[in-house]
């Protein structure tokens, strides 16, 4: 069964991998409410409700949530059509051997130097006119998210680096740019827009409209990062940077080595955004100079 689906189409490729997915989910779905509140005595609706309590065992059954989410939804299905997809699953996903530290280097900064592009979007992406209902939703999901990242102790802070930060980093990213790019530059056959596209999709799927731009945009920046390098532990790198940046700065905000709020929204200077702009750029030329042969094409229908 290895490498099966590659004698197939691009389309009937994506059509069977967004199977996958939907089955995936509906399976997730199926054990929020029926082996979940078996065990824990709450169902999903409760958890979600409550989750403004302090209580432990609510903190944890949010977190552990997310993570079976992670892992059903992303992780399971992605790994399992790759090993179908490809006769050598890891070499094509880009997972068969460690970047340069250059490579590394470059990637984490690219996210970094980023930081004010995103956030001038994410202020524009604020201002839309969207229904109350949509930002009423956000401000439930803000809540959750601020329950999950409460780290009274150090031990907390690891918890969150391994469970919001890297786990995700690794799904997401096997899922969104090791699996579903290739096949949508194959089916579109222009590369940049199927990365285009995968971005789209990716800030789609996460549901957030009042944050749909500026993932657009990181979603762009971890699609190029596996695009012109050919290696998707970089783009892990530069997810999980990104992820455990955000939870170490609010442990730090928590813990009052930092006075700033995380979580509040700042202005941020055009030239601060512009200078951004031309920064990153100037970072993925690096990357592309750096990296002595893109490998993303070299999958096995086309070697075929």
């Amino acid at each position: 069964m290895i490498g099966y689906l590659k004698q197939y189409p691009p389309l009937l490729q994506f059509v069977t991998f967004v199977g996958f997915f939907i089955g995936f989910m509906l399976l997730y779905i199926l054990f929020l409410n029926t082996v979940f509140p078996a065990f824990s005595g709450y169902t999903a609706l409760e958890l979600y409700n409550t989750a403004n309590q302090k209580d432990p065992k609510v903190i944890g059954y949010l977190k552990l949530t997310q993570f079976l989410y992670t892992l059903t939804v992303y992780l399971a299905p992605s790994a399992i059509f790759a090993y179908l997809w490809q006769s050598r699953p890891l070499a094509g996903v880009g997972m068969h051997k460690a970047p340069a530290p250059i490579l590394i280097i470059l990637s984490i900064l690219i996210m970094f130097c980023s930081l004010a592009m995103v956030g001038t979007l994410a202020e524009w992406n604020q201002s839309w006119p969207l229904p109350q209902s949509i930002r009423d939703a956000q401000a439930q999901l803000e809540k959750i998210t601020g329950v999950m990242l409460r780290m009274p102790h150090i031990s907390d802070l690891f918890i969150n680096l391994l469970l919001i930060a890297l786990i995700p980093a690794i799904g997401e990213e096997l899922f969104f740019r090791g699996v579903l790019q290739p096949v949508m530059i194959d089916m579109m056959r222009m590369k940049w827009l199927g990365v285009i596209f995968t971005a789209i999709i990716f800030s789609a799927i996460h549901g957030d409209m009042l944050g749909f731009m500026p993932r657009i945009l990181l979603g762009f920046l971890l699609g190029a990062i596996y695009q012109i390098s050919g290696n998707l532990w970089l783009s892990i790198i530069a997810h999980f940077f990104n992820n455990g940046m955000q939870v170490m700065a609010m442990f730090l905000f928590q813990a009052g080595y930092v006075k700033t709020d995380p979580s509040k929204e700042e202005h941020i200077a055009w030239y601060l955004a512009v200078a951004s702009f031309l920064i990153t750029t100037g970072l993925l030329w690096a990357l592309y100079k750096k990296t002595p042969v893109p490998q993303v094409e070299a999958t096995d229908t086309e070697e075929d």
